[in-house]
């Protein structure tokens, strides 16, 4: 065998080491041919179930995470839209709320 081809072949080797190295057959992988559709099902679940309840915990405990902000309006716009329903009730308009 020549040389070039000795070292061609050691080299492809080494290069597609890597790639043989993600399959590692039946010691990383579950066997799931041979689990029922129920079960399968039941794992499915089980697995959504675990990764969905986390961020649902925290989406639904917001307010308990953080406090709400003040969403008050400030007293000068109190008194602006006071005052503006003051102005519509002395020239005889209807007096409804202006943010409807």
């Amino acid at each position: 065998m020549s040389l070039g081809r000795l070292v061609s072949t050691r080299m492809g080797v080494l290069f597609r080491a890597p790639s043989r190295f993600v399959h590692k057959g039946i010691e990383s992988t579950p066997p799931m041919r041979y689990l029922s559709v129920p079960q399968r099902i039941g794992m499915y679940l089980f697995i959504s179930t675990v990764c969905l309840s986390y961020p649902t915990y925290v989406l639904l405990n917001l307010d308990n995470l953080r406090p709400r902000a003040d969403n008050s309006l400030s007293p000068e716009v109190q008194e602006e839209i006071a005052r503006r329903e003051e102005a519509r009730r002395a020239s005889g308009r209807a007096v409804a709320s202006p943010f409807i």
